[in-house]
């Protein structure tokens, strides 16, 4: 049974939940979700489980339960967020699922009190979605199928004071959803093929992204030549690809960023991660969906190994993309640790920056999502003395489960982080012994690229640390 704990700064447990089922896989919020002044936690569980606890009188207390069951199914919960939606103070938690069936939800939005949330003036079949009302969107219709790694993203998308919820499933598809659950209609420069519905405007969700501009203008807007299949062209699966809103270019404007897995083949093999960035439904909406300036042909990570069927453990990383600012120029970079068994840095306009390879030949070494700060607290000016410092958690393999569930060939694994010691040194696991070793100054990581590294003006206070872990070695933090 997996439970939730509390603990305080000296390691003393404040408490102990329990009310959810099974594992806890996705990353929990909390945050006050009612504005009371009580900070929340929140989790999910399998078997439609949610729950919200609070800490008082020096214990764990259940706040509320949810479900998430649907169509006939009790899946497990593998993406949450949260934030004001609608700006009324109050924040709301979305829970994304590994509902499969025809019938069934993916995407669930509760309010403070655990309730499915209803915005002002929607109707009481806002979320959960998809549903009923979504069968006859724009004619063909919307329809999710299972969101298994991470999936969910919040941020403004358009020109509306409310958030928008951007999810991507299992179905190689990518949606986005205003907060009263309907969804966002793309660029009018995808227009619909299928001869029942065409020439209509699709929505973001209702069409298949592939790697090469060539073939989304031929099939989406051209209409023209063969229809595009896996055997011949690439095309872009999001199931483990958690999206990320963001203002690259800082124009006000936020853009969808994602690391889907570039397809081919049947069965499906896995050609590379692609660093891609889509234009939100801003002004006209004519950008809508639009693969933004300098991303038209994306930044691909190299071919990872190809795993046969049944080769579940370890599993492997999930490419989440951090967006941060590590070079000083104001504008943000993409920094994500992709299954090939390297971190990338990418620039805002594309340009790849740079790659550091962990792995070092291992086939199945993988590291968890990149994590950003300023860990020396410097404050000086960021083009001259502003570092970032990216931290990446060892990823475990878990005892091999001889009954996975639905789903499993997109199973990923969970696990806590490992603080990065404020020296950056480097750790070398041998055998039952560790050894830390002081880093030489002005060593930094190499360029996969061939290219320079970062502009950043001290190299010596910028340092990359990892954690990433395979059958037969671990390697710790480098420099």
């Amino acid at each position: 049974m997996y439970s939730t704990f509390v603990f305080d700064a000296r390691g003393r447990q404040l408490g102990k939940g329990t009310a959810t089922k099974g594992r806890v896989y996705a990353p929990g919020v909390v945050a006050d979700l009612d504005g009371d002044g009580t900070t929340e936690i929140v989790v999910g569980g399998n078997e439609g489980t949610v729950a919200a606890y609070r800490l008082r009188g020096g214990a764990l207390q259940t706040a509320w339960t949810a479900s998430t069951a649907s169509g006939g199914q009790a899946p497990e919960a593998r993406g949450m967020a949260a934030a004001d939606l609608d700006g009324d103070g109050r924040t709301e938690v979305v829970v994304t699922t590994t509902n499969t069936a025809s019938d069934g939800a993916q995407v669930f939005v509760f309010d403070a009190e655990g309730d499915l949330y209803r915005p002002a003036g929607a109707g009481p079949g806002a979320w959960p979605r998809y549903n009923a009302s979504d069968r006859g969107f724009n004619g063909q219709g919307n329809q999710g199928y299972g969101a298994y790694g991470l999936n969910v993203g919040i941020g403004n998308l358009d020109d509306d004071p409310q958030m928008e919820i951007v999810v991507t499933f299992d179905n190689h598809q990518i949606n986005v959803f205003n907060h009263d659950g309907t969804s966002v209609l793309a660029s009018p420069w995808f227009t619909n093929r299928q001869s029942a519905f065409a020439g209509r405007r699709m929505g973001w969700g209702q069409f298949i992204r592939w790697l090469s501009p060539v073939v989304e203008r031929n099939h989406h807007h051209l209409h023209r030549g063969p229809w595009p299949h896996p055997r011949r062209q690439t095309w872009l699966q999001w199931t483990a690809s958690p999206p990320s809103v963001a203002d690259l270019n800082r124009d006000g404007r936020n853009e969808v960023i994602g690391l889907p897995n570039t397809e081919r083949k049947e069965p499906y093999e896995t050609q590379a991660y692609a660093f891609m960035v889509l234009d939100g439904a801003h002004g006209d909406g004519s950008r809508s969906a639009r693969r933004h300036p300098g991303f038209v042909n994306p930044p691909l990570s190299r071919k990872p190994a190809v795993r046969g069927s049944g080769d579940w453990y370890p599993p492997s990383g999930i490419p989440a993309p951090t967006v941060v600012d590590i070079t000083g120029d104001a504008r943000p970079e993409i920094v994500a640790s992709v299954p090939d068994g390297a971190v990338y840095a990418v620039g805002p306009t594309g340009r790849k920056l740079w790659r550091f390879d962990y792995a070092r030949g291992g086939r199945r070494t993988f590291a968890s999502e990149v994590v950003a700060a300023d860990l020396n607290r410097d404050g000086r000016a960021v083009a001259q003395r502003r570092a970032a410092h990216c931290a990446v958690r060892r990823r475990e393999a878990p005892p091999r489960d001889p009954h996975p569930p639905p789903g499993h060939q997109r199973e990923r694994h969970r696990h806590s982080r490992r603080p990065v010691h404020r020296r950056h040194r480097r750790r070398r696991e041998t055998g039952d012994r560790a050894h830390l070793i002081r880093p030489r100054p002005g060593r930094v990581p190499r360029s996969g690229f061939g290219g320079e590294l970062p502009a950043v003006a001290d190299r010596t206070r910028w340092a990359v640390a990892f954690r990433s872990r395979t059958r037969n070695r671990a390697v710790g933090t480098r420099r």
